[in-house]
This record gives structure tokens, sequence and C-alpha cells, in this order.
């Protein structure tokens, strides 16, 4: 991935996490413990997987960049 990619990348993220609404919080953002090495989410289309991931992420900018966050589709587990 060359430089500008990558930076268009960042604001894209950066955009969505300040988009996104903190008023209605998924019941299981408080539940998960997000210190694990390697959380699994999934769920039905609609269900609020990426939503709950960008609150989570929304309440940690702060914080030094050392959290990682990677969504994957089906399609890009599977082939």
């Amino acid at each position: 991935m060359d430089n500008d990619a990558y930076y268009k990348m960042l604001d894209a993220s950066a955009r969505k996490i300040r988009e996104t609404d903190v008023n209605t919080e998924r019941f299981l953002l408080k539940k998960i413990d997000w210190r694990d090495r390697l959380i699994q989410i999934s769920g039905s289309r609609g269900a609020g997987k990426t939503t709950m991931l960008l609150q989570q992420r929304k309440g940690l900018q702060d914080t030094p960049l050392d959290v990682r966050l990677a969504i994957l589709t089906r399609s890009a587990c599977t082939g």
C-alpha cells in the first residue's frame, strides 16, 4: 500500500469514528473484555457489529494507537 492510499484510509477511518453516534450504545460494549488479544464478533447484517466497534474505538481516541482494529468480511475470511 502506498503512502497516499494509507493516509486516505486513515482519514476515512477518523471520519467514520467522528461521525459515530454514542448516544445508543450496543449492550455488549461493556460486556466484552477489550484487553483480550483477539476478539471475534459475528452476527447478522445490520445487527450493529461495526457500530459497536466504532463506538469502542471512539472511546479510545485519546489513548496511544497501540490498539489495532481489523474488520473482516466473510468473503475476506474464506477466500
